[in-house]
């Protein structure tokens, strides 16, 4: 799949950096947009038609499994793909991401092998 736009949320400015710089070496031509919490991001996506690709941090969601499902369902019906990124071991969220076509989880930080792989999944 093709993504035109890439949306990083975490609020951390070294995690976006690097992986503004992974997205900008594995497709030059994506328009990447960063954003420190979810808030302002998902008003942005709500906005948008053409399919893009979000990589954000799990912490910053600050949801628990239930509310994250019914965020990520929504997404999916714009067909917008969703790449977690954590430092931590989550459970609760691996035992439900495998069964969500448009979901994918990896732990940080993500790398040019790691983000073709999860793209081409797709």
């Amino acid at each position: 799949m093709n993504f035109h736009t890439f949306v990083i949320i975490d609020p951390d400015e070294i995690s976006c950096f690097l992986a503004r710089n992974v997205v900008k070496a594995c497709f030059p031509e994506a328009g990447i947009e960063i954003y420190d919490n979810t808030s302002e991001a998902i008003r942005v996506l709500s906005e948008k038609e053409e399919p893009c690709c979000i990589i954000v941090e799990n912490t910053v969601l600050h949801l628990g499994v239930k509310a994250l499902l019914e965020l990520v369902k929504e997404l999916a019906k714009k067909n917008f793909r969703v790449i977690i990124l954590s430092n931590a071991f989550q459970k609760k969220l691996l035992s439900v991401i495998p069964k969500l076509y448009h979901v994918r989880f990896t732990y940080k930080p993500i790398n040019k092998k790691k983000l073709i792989e999860l793209i081409e999944e797709w």
